[in-house]
């Protein structure tokens, strides 16, 4: 496919750069991919998710007269030649997906090599392009202490270059509030959609009130817990100082066999309970090292949690 000119239910790939965040070879494999909403979902324009009303699907249903004022582009011309009567095609409605992305910008997704925060802001640009693609709606939060960016629903697929600007000025930075922010973010979920939440859950006071706000919308909720590999597994034995990058105190730790494994323990404790509270609310819970790559979370991870097809 050329950059002048672009399937009609795709988005272009070659046409703009993805503002550093995907190449042009893996947004074609996005091409082939939806988004996976297990929940009824309801919007106010076309999208790509059948219902029992006429409306703007692909799928073709009736015929009636046409009357002025109509969208001439539905007239079917083969009919006319038949008949000398202008009849429109009519369609299968769809509904649409509002897709609420939110992204966790606090200091401390910017750990790790390469860093946590990098492969989140990928994997939301991914899930906006496939969003887009399919006619549906895109939102973007950011939240640290509360919600302090937001790009509201936004639909098209011209949109995409919108939504990416505004990925890459997120930046991680100062301390987190997940329970406050969360909420804020079910304030701005438009109705029953689908929310993902991108964050390595490491907040002082928690998450699950928050995160029990967002279900309470009625969405389809997926939670994508990202972590360094040195969070899931230090190997570095000796004496350390430990700095919080959200700014509390230092602590001083000396990292043998025995603390290795206590951490291991802890933290997968940590992790079987985020997992065990969010299947106990119907939401998915998926962990996902910061290094593994983009294709990998978005064509098997993702795919494996149900989040696209």
């Amino acid at each position: 496919m050329s950059a002048s000119t672009t399937s009609p239910d795709r988005l272009p790939t070659t046409a703009r750069p993805s503002r550093g965040l995907l190449s042009p070879d893996f947004l074609r494999k996005l091409d082939a991919l939806e988004i996976l909403a297990r929940k009824l979902v309801v919007g106010p324009v076309g999208g790509a998710r059948r219902a029992s009303t006429h409306g703007a699907s692909l799928e073709f249903s009736d015929y009636r007269t046409y009357a002025p004022g109509d969208d001439y582009r539905r007239i079917d011309w083969n009919v006319y030649a038949r008949l000398e009567r202008l009849f429109l095609r009519l369609f299968l409605a769809e509904e649409s997906l509002t897709l609420s992305l939110f992204i966790d910008c606090s200091s401390s997704m910017s750990f790790g090599e390469p860093p946590k925060f990098q492969l989140a802001r990928q994997i939301a640009a991914a899930l906006a392009y496939v969003a887009l693609g399919s006619t549906d709606r895109v939102a973007i939060v950011g939240g640290r202490e509360r919600v302090d960016a937001y790009l509201p629903p936004t639909a098209g697929r011209t949109s995409v270059w919108r939504l990416w600007d505004f990925l890459t000025r997120l930046e991680p930075t100062g301390p987190t509030n997940l329970n406050r922010s969360l909420q804020q973010l079910a304030q701005r979920v438009p109705g029953r959609g689908l929310v993902v939440v991108l964050s390595d859950l490491l907040a002082p006071d928690g998450y699950q009130t928050g995160l029990r706000r967002v279900m309470a919308t009625g969405s389809d909720v997926s939670v994508l817990q990202i972590l360094a590999p040195e969070e899931i597994d230090p190997d570095d034995v000796g004496d350390w100082e430990l700095l919080d990058s959200e700014g509390g105190p230092a602590v001083s730790v000396t990292l043998n066999a025995s603390v290795r494994d206590e951490y291991r323990r802890r933290l997968a404790a940590f992790t079987d309970e985020a997992s065990a509270f969010c299947h106990r609310h119907g939401a998915r819970f998926t962990q996902i090292p910061s290094d593994v790559s983009i294709d990998d979370v978005v064509l098997r991870l993702l795919r494996r949690a149900r989040v696209l097809e």
